[in-house]
């Protein structure tokens, strides 16, 4: 179940400030990299020492994250295949949840330390990745995308081929007890499009990607925490498909179809447009990861590219494109962790 090799890969790598990626023929080299699990490794994530693998193999998979002389690797502590196909993951750090989506069909939450008894939310089929809102003090919530398909003979027939948006809520009487007893009943949204690719909540801020089904855009929601509502704050209209999301205070970063590559825009403090720009032209962004220094964009056949911020605009540090890359978090300046479609990699970067 668990496998460990070193393998040398052609690895190329910039120091370049320009943003669309050019081959250097001066800048070639090998790297080692360490290798966890076979098959496809679609999601990972990290809380602390710890990481949490979706395997579509093996399960859920979890590591304690080992240091020795600034190099990492990986001891495996536990795992569940009551998630039998996860291709999804993500962990909720205030309430210490885990979240994992099977097959694009059902959504399993369960607490960190208890991922045996992860639980499904199974109010309907065809599931997409869910956004969280997290809290320390109650419940957390998933805003999660259902998919509708004519198969379903639903008695709503403007409902076949869309999507619904549901807020899903747990009983708090329950949720102490690690039971996530999921109410759906909360609609959000009715009749999107049916390839709605992301949803994204950060800072009272919930993005839709890709929700209309005649024209790109991406809609920006102000979440109303005190009256607990969502309202439209912005549509952005654009020219290319968007994949996913992610955003922090002072910017968002669109991942794009069709080499757009991965567009940004900054922000004021009235979440009003600065400037945007776009990086990593010549590449489908299918993956975002922030860090307070890095921009890790993982683009699929493509392979990855990492930006560090350099005064105010990303430069690109390095670039690897012989791997599938399904995501890319760099642990640290030294250690990138990659999910590709042959296991788990982990490169240790050249000081």
């Amino acid at each position: 179940m668990y496998i460990k090799k070193t393998i040398l890969i052609f690895f190329v790598l910039f120091f370049n400030a320009c943003s669309e990626p050019k081959v250097f023929n001066d800048s070639t080299g090998y790297v080692a990299y360490t290798q966890y699990l076979d098959g496809n490794i679609r999601s990972f994530d990290i809380v602390n020492d710890s990481l949490f693998v979706a395997s579509e193999d093996y399960g859920v998979i979890v590591y304690k994250i080992m240091n020795e002389d600034g190099k990492i690797y990986l001891d495996s502590l536990t795992a569940t295949n009551i998630v039998s196909r996860p291709v999804t993951l993500e962990i909720a750090p205030k309430s210490r949840s885990l979240i994992v989506l099977d097959d694009y069909n059902h959504t399993y939450i369960g607490k960190l330390d208890k991922i045996s008894s992860l639980s499904a939310v199974t109010c309907d089929d065809y599931q997409r990745k869910s956004a969280f809102i997290d809290y320390s003090d109650k419940p957390i919530e998933l805003i999660t995308p259902f998919r509708h398909k004519s198969t379903q003979n639903e008695v709503d027939t403007l409902a076949w081929n869309t999507s619904f948006l549901h807020r899903i809520k747990f009983s708090e009487d329950v949720y102490a007890f690690d039971v996530y007893a999921g109410d759906c009943s909360d609609t959000l949204y009715k009749y999107l499009n049916y390839e709605i690719e992301d949803v994204f909540y950060n800072n009272e801020r919930l993005y839709l990607v890709n929700p209309e089904d005649d024209l790109y855009s991406l809609i920006t929601l102000n979440h109303e925490t005190l009256v607990d509502t969502f309202s439209i704050l912005d549509t952005l209209l654009l020219e290319d498909r968007p994949l996913t999301i992610k955003a922090n205070e002072s910017s968002m970063f669109i991942g794009l179809d069709q080499n757009q590559g991965c567009y940004i825009k900054l922000l004021d403090s009235n979440n009003n447009n600065n400037s945007n720009f776009n990086i990593a032209l010549g590449y489908d962004i299918q993956d975002i990861q922030l860090s307070s220094d890095y921009i890790a964009l993982s683009s699929g056949y493509g392979g990855l590219l990492v930006y560090k911020w350099d005064e105010e605009l990303p430069a690109l540090e390095f670039l690897l494109s012989n791997i599938y890359a399904y995501k890319t978090i760099m642990y640290d300046q030294f250690n990138m962790i990659v999910g590709t479609k042959n296991g788990l990699h982990i490169y240790e970067i050249e000081r």
